[in-house]
């Protein structure tokens, strides 16, 4: 569900969020035509 211009996303894992890709925020196209290359949205720290 799309709020202004944000949208939830469900994590199969818990975790803190360390880095956000600028890239995808500045062209959100890549997170569906690259999602394993420049179009990734976060990286996650999660716990051991």
């Amino acid at each position: 569900k799309r709020k202004d211009n944000l949208a939830d996303v469900l994590s199969p894992v818990d975790g803190v969020i360390m880095e956000v890709n600028s890239k995808v925020r500045e062209n959100p196209k890549l997170a569906n035509n690259e999602p394993y290359g420049d179009g990734w949205l976060f990286m996650v720290r999660t716990p051991d």
